[in-house]
């Protein structure tokens, strides 16, 4: 029996329980929507004895999903804030890619 991956990353990506609808615009200005896992992330980050919290949102998404032109730069639109691709979109041979997002101002 074959496995269907693209389904089973279809039910995972459903907005309602974990994921959550993007609004993206690109380089060439053209706009859409993308489902994905929204993180915020934070870790502590030691300077010698002075320390403090790196906070670094990520997109997490299916590859397939991905709009031609989703390179470093393009800005998503997340629960009302704008954040900007920080890195062109990282995949992780999953079937799903990882948008580093860095604040748009």
């Amino acid at each position: 029996m074959a496995l269907n991956i693209e389904a089973d990353l279809d039910a995972f990506f459903q907005t309602g329980e974990f994921a959550v609808t993007a609004n993206y615009t690109l380089a060439d200005t053209s706009t859409g929507t993308l489902d994905g896992i929204f993180d915020t992330e934070s870790e502590p980050v030691n300077l010698g004895e002075a320390g403090f919290i790196q906070v670094q949102p990520t997109f997490h998404v299916q590859t397939s999903k991905l709009p031609a032109g989703m390179t470093e730069g393009a800005t998503l639109q997340i629960k009302g804030a704008t954040y900007r691709l920080a890195f062109d979109p990282i995949p992780n041979g999953t079937g799903v890619s990882v948008l580093t997002l860095e604040g748009a101002g």
